[in-house]
């Protein structure tokens, strides 16, 4: 399960970089429309959610390593 919250936590932190170009484009290139300000609280509500997940997946990943069970080897 561990690869699995890894993939899912470089591509939360990969979207939040994208996110942060993109509203840096939209505000110099477009200046502020109605457009640009729909795609930009689109874009905030998702930045949110994505810094919620970030810890979620982090805490996740951080139990799983400290209650798996170790193995004889």
């Amino acid at each position: 399960m561990e690869p699995f919250l890894v993939v899912g936590l470089i591509a939360s932190i990969r979207r939040v970089l994208i996110i942060s170009l993109q509203m840096t484009t939209l505000a110099r290139e477009q200046g502020w429309s109605t457009e640009s300000a729909r795609i930009f609280n689109a874009s905030m509500i998702e930045l949110a959610l994505l810094v919620i997940l970030i810890p979620v997946l982090v805490f996740s990943i951080t139990l799983l390593r400290r209650h798996t069970p170790q193995g004889n080897h």
